[in-house]
Parts: structure tokens; C-alpha cells; sequence
């Protein structure tokens, strides 16, 4: 069999729609840039999926797992695409330019592209982490909201995500350097405004930090238009009492043991794409 036999088969047609296409989109003074994958067997797609990263190293280390959620979505038939918003990942912009309310723009974006691509079939978004709330906080202003939202380990408390930030930027710091200075914890502890601008090699521009600050538990879905299927740890109790607080908006609540590492810089053991949440993400957003 020839090369080019090879990778004119139906299989390799079908790794080739699966593993996606690169494009661009968006406003002109906004680029994004995302990647697109058909629906591995080449016919009309059942159904159309977003999936929203979250922020700055939570967003590298899931990067790979989006890659691989996308993949098997697309060989279960669906048409996926996985974007990096504004500043971030391989659009235009820098980490200084991340704003919230530009981020939800840009799902709207995303939204569009998938809207305009094949016929008309449901349109699921999909969230990990501060990804998860900006998608619940763009489903409610969106001219063409989703049918339905997924969301993982949301932040729907600003101020203790923005603390945790802080926290880990510190511990990297530290197993980063052979002579670490003491006196990064004693900022940490006493003053409020120590490690702030940058979170684990990522920039924390102030209009970002300010939107952040102000999620709180109560404001979070409040507004949304669609229904969501929340998944948490199960030792995460005020997601699990915040998915309660939304009632009938939530379809359920399904648990999820956080072994993974959302914000290490390095693997350090852990598991690249989890198999027991890629699992759980296919199921959801296959239903």
C-alpha cells in the first residue's frame, strides 16, 4: 500500500477530522484562535459543543485534557471547538490584556462560529474553573444562548480563588528556587496586596482581579437561560450547597475526586488526562 493510499483511508480521514482544524475568528481588533473538530465519521454533526478553559496554569495543564475531550466527542459524532480567549494560549493579545467581561465576548464568538457550521442541533458549553463561570456569565447575556452547560469545579467565590492564586504562586516560588527567601510567606500572611499581579507565571491585570473579586456564591447562575450539570468534589462542599441554592436549573450534580493538579507547573505524578474525569466530561456532554 502506498503513503498516500494511507492517508486517503476512511481511518486516517477520520484521525484527521477528529484531531481538529486550526482557524481564527472574532473582531478584527480581537483575533482568537481555536480548533475546530468535525464529526470523525465526515457526516452531519448530532450535536455541537464549546469548550470554555479556565484561567492561566489551570488552562495549560487542562489544555491536553481538552485536546483528548474533543478528540473522543468528535468520534462519537460531535462538532467541537476548543478556543483560548483573548491574551491567552495562541490568540492575539497578552496576559496583560485579560479582562472578564472581554473573555465573555469572546465565548459569544466561539458561539458563533459553531452556529454557523452545519445544521441546526443543540449547542452544549463546556467549563472548567473560572472557564466554567465566565461560560454561566456569557450564557446570560448571549443573543443565542446554549441548550445546556456543563460545569467543573466552578469558582463561584472570587475572593477565596483569588487567595488560593496567591497561595499556590507562593509554593511555586518556593520549589522553584534551591534558596528560597522566608520572607514570601510573611507577605503573604500580612499583607493583602503581596502576589497579587502575577498568578503562577501569569499576569493578574487589575480589571481582571477587581471581576474576579467580585463573584460570590449568590450572584453566580443566577440569571441563566439554560440548564447545568455541575460536576464537584465531593469533599467541595460550597459548590455542592451553591448547585443546590440554583434548584431546578441544575439537572444534577455529579461527584468528581480532585486528584488533579489545576495549577502545578510540572506533572509531579499526576495524570496528564484523568481517566476517571475524562469519563465523566464525555458522558455529560454526550446526553
Amino acid at each position: 500500500m502506498t503513503a498516500t493510499a494511507v492517508i486517503d483511508s476512511p481511518d486516517a480521514r477520520a484521525l484527521m477530522r477528529s484531531v481538529g482544524v486550526p482557524l481564527h475568528f472574532g473582531p478584527v481588533d480581537r483575533r482568537l484562535f481555536g480548533m475546530l473538530h468535525e464529526p470523525a465519521s465526515g457526516g452531519d454533526a448530532r450535536e455541537r459543543v464549546l469548550l470554555c478553559p479556565p484561567f492561566g496554569q489551570e488552562a495549560v495543564r487542562l489544555h491536553r485534557f481538552f485536546r483528548v475531550l474533543a478528540e473522543r466527542l468528535s468520534r462519537q459524532g460531535a462538532l467541537v471547538l476548543r478556543f483560548d480567549y483573548f491574551g491567552t494560549g495562541d490568540s492575539e493579545g497578552s496576559d496583560a490584556d485579560g479582562d472578564y467581561g472581554g473573555w465573555m465576548a469572546d465565548v459569544d464568538a466561539a458561539q458563533a462560529v459553531l452556529q454557523e457550521r452545519g445544521p441546526v442541533v443543540p449547542v452544549l458549553w463546556a467549563g472548567a474553573g473560572l472557564g466554567a463561570t465566565i461560560a454561566m456569565s456569557a450564557a446570560a447575556r448571549v443573543a443565542a444562548p446554549p441548550a445546556r452547560l456543563v460545569v467543573w469545579e466552578p469558582v463561584i467565590d472570587g475572593r477565596a480563588y483569588l487567595a488560593s492564586l496567591r497561595e499556590r504562586h507562593v509554593e511555586t516560588l518556593e520549589a522553584s528556587y534551591s534558596l528560597w527567601d522566608p520572607s514570601w510567606r510573611r507577605a503573604l500572611t500580612r499583607r493583602p496586596d503581596a502576589f497579587t499581579a502575577e498568578a503562577v507565571g501569569f499576569a493578574v491585570p487589575v480589571p481582571l482581579r477587581e471581576a474576579i473579586h467580585a463573584i460570590e456564591p449568590d450572584g453566580v447562575g443566577r440569571d441563566l437561560p439554560c440548564d447545568i450539570d455541575v460536576v464537584a468534589d465531593p469533599e467541595n462542599a460550597p459548590v455542592r450547597a451553591w448547585a443546590a441554592r440554583l434548584g431546578g436549573r441544575v439537572r444534577q450534580v455529579t461527584p468528581l475526586a480532585n486528584d488533579f493538579e489545576w495549577t502545578a507547573e510540572e506533572l509531579r505524578g499526576a495524570a496528564l488526562v484523568p481517566t476517571a474525569a475524562l469519563k465523566t466530561l464525555l458522558s455529560l456532554c454526550a446526553t
